[in-house]
């Protein structure tokens, strides 16, 4: 088994603002990859809430395969944000979309509801070779 860990930086330390972070599927190994796991470290606290929150979403290309939000846990967010402590994504749609090395984008969105939250720390996306 072949993997490719990509690291994305989330820096958006204004709350109403949105990020986007893109990666392109790196060359020189296997050609199709598909993603098996996204986890999101946030470098401070954040207190959920269920009006002014974001929501951080993994996707390839405009193929959403995951997201959380900072709402609370009542209704259907991730809660509280610790620092240091990872958040897992529940990816949906992983399975059967290969995705080609070199051409496919990987990219973490961060958008705000409300007034929003700052969102910092570093989201990593684990991709597993699969056969072409």
């Amino acid at each position: 088994m072949s993997f490719v860990t990509l690291c994305f930086p989330l820096d958006q330390t204004t709350a109403g603002t949105a990020e986007t972070v893109y990666q392109t599927i790196p060359t020189g190994g296997p050609a199709k990859f598909r993603v098996v796991g996204a986890t999101f470290q946030p470098d401070t606290n954040r207190t959920a809430n269920d009006t002014d929150y974001a929501t951080v979403a993994v996707k390839v290309g405009s193929q959403s395969l995951g997201s959380f939000t900072t709402q609370t846990t009542g209704s259907g967010g991730n809660g509280n944000l610790v620092a240091g402590t990872p958040v897992a994504f529940t990816l949906t749609n992983e399975e059967g979309y290969p995705h080609t090395a070199g051409s496919s984008h990987v990219n973490v969105a961060v958008t705000k509801a409300g007034s929003g939250v700052a969102i910092t720390g570093m989201v990593t996306v684990l991709l597993e070779a699969v056969r072409a």
